[in-house]
C-alpha cells in the first residue's frame, strides 16, 4: 500500500539533537538574564511611581483638612488634652496624622485589622495609600555602623504596635475594631517636649512645620505662615516624625540604586520622594537630603534645635546651615526659619 506523501515528509523530519538543544536552552537564559535586571528596574521604578502618586494624595487629603479647618496646617497629632493624662491602656489619648486623615474621611480606610486584648493593632494593610510600596514589613534599622543607618518599616511607638485605630476622632469600643491606620511616611515634625507651651508669647519649635494639637501643645500653624511652601518639605520617605533630634537617619533611601551596608551609604545612595507644603512632589536623590556631616572635628549629628523657647539655641539656624553647606543639602528647606 501506497505511504501518503506528508507522512513520508513527517518521517523524513530529523529531531534536534542534544547539543543543539542545550545551545538553545544556553541561548534562552542568556536572553533572560539579559532581561531580567532591566524587568526590576522597571518594576521599581513602577513602584516609585505609585509612591509619588500616594505622596499627592496625601498632600491632597492634607490641603482638604487646611480648607476645612481655617486653612491650619496638619498637625503631626491630635490631642484630646495633656500629654500626662491617664488613659485605660497606654498613650490613647491622640491620633496620628494618618489616623486623622482616615478618621476624618479624607482618606480611604485600609480595611479591617486585627487587635490584641490591650487595643494595639498587630497587622497593617500595605496596599493603602499610606504606605510605599517598597516599605519592608519589618521596622529595622538597615545597614551597621555609627551614626545610625535609617529607619525603615513602620513606625512602632508608645506601646503600639504596626497600625492604630483611631482613639479620638472616631473610637471604637475595644475589640470591636474595623479599621486602623498604618503609614511607611514621616511628617517634617517635631515630637519633642520643647514644643510645650510653657513659655510665654507664640514660640514656634523651628524644625517643625507643624506641633501636636492640645491643650499643652502650640497651635498648628496656618498655611500662611510659611514662608516658601514650595521649598518647605512636608511629607517623605521615611519613618515617623522627630526631626529635630535624628531626621537623618528618619529618611529612608527607598528608590533608585540604593545601598544599605553602612550608615554613609543608607544616607548617600538611592532616592527619595518628597511632598512639599504647595502639593507638588520630587524625586530627589539622598545624598543631597540631611545626612551625617563630617567636618575637621568629628561626625556631626543634624539638630534641629528652635531658635527660641525652652530647651532652645539662639544660634541654631546658623549651625544647621553650617552643617547643610558641609553636607550639601541646602535645599529643599526643611525649617520653617530658613
Amino acid at each position: 500500500m501506497a505511504t501518503h506523501p506528508f507522512t513520508n515528509r513527517l518521517h523524513g523530519r530529523r529531531a534536534f539533537t542534544l547539543v543543539e538543544l542545550l545551545v538553545v536552552i544556553g541561548i534562552i537564559a542568556v536572553l533572560i538574564s539579559l532581561l531580567l535586571p532591566a524587568l526590576s528596574k522597571a518594576q521599581r521604578q513602577a513602584r516609585a511611581l505609585k509612591c509619588a502618586a500616594n505622596l499627592r494624595q496625601i498632600g491632597l487629603a492634607a490641603t482638604l483638612y487646611s480648607q476645612q479647618y481655617r486653612n491650619s496646617t496638619l498637625p503631626v497629632q491630635f490631642w484630646q488634652d495633656g500629654y500626662t493624662s491617664g488613659v485605660p491602656y497606654g498613650y490613647t489619648n491622640y491620633d496620628d496624622w494618618w489616623v486623622a486623615l482616615v478618621a476624618l474621611n479624607l482618606l480611604p480606610k485600609p480595611g479591617v485589622m486585627l487587635q490584641n486584648n490591650l487595643g494595639n493593632v498587630t497587622t497593617f494593610a500595605t496596599r493603602s495609600v499610606l504606605v510605599c510600596p517598597e516599605t519592608p514589613e519589618i521596622y529595622s534599622n538597615p545597614g551597621s555602623g555609627s551614626p545610625p543607618s535609617g529607619f525603615d518599616g513602620f513606625p512602632a511607638h508608645y506601646g503600639r504596635l504596626t497600625a492604630s485605630p483611631s482613639f479620638l476622632i472616631d473610637p471604637q469600643p475595644l475589640g470591636t475594631v474595623t479599621w486602623a491606620a498604618s503609614t511607611s511616611y514621616a511628617m517634617n515634625a517635631e515630637l519633642s517636649t520643647t514644643a510645650l507651651t510653657n513659655a510665654p508669647g507664640p514660640v514656634f519649635h523651628s524644625a517643625a512645620p507643624c506641633s501636636p494639637v492640645g491643650n499643652r501643645f502650640l497651635p498648628p500653624r496656618k498655611l500662611n505662615m510659611l514662608k516658601n511652601p514650595g521649598d518647605l518639605v512636608f511629607m517623605y520617605d521615611g519613618v515617623s516624625s522627630n526631626a529635630g533630634s535624628n531626621l537623618a537617619y528618619r529618611i529612608s533611601n527607598r528608590h533608585g540604586s540604593r545601598r544599605l551596608t553602612s550608615w554613609r551609604e543608607a544616607q548617600t545612595t538611592g532616592s527619595v520622594n518628597i511632598l512639599f507644603f504647595d502639593g507638588h512632589v520630587q524625586t530627589l536623590p539622598r545624598k543631597s537630603l540631611p545626612h551625617y556631616v563630617t567636618d575637621a572635628f568629628s561626625i556631626k549629628s543634624i539638630f534641629y534645635q528652635p531658635t527660641s523657647g525652652p530647651g532652645s539655641n539662639p544660634n541654631a539656624l546658623n549651625l544647621y546651615n553650617a552643617d547643610a553647606a558641609i553636607g550639601g543639602f541646602t535645599w529643599p528647606k526643611w525649617r520653617v526659619d530658613q
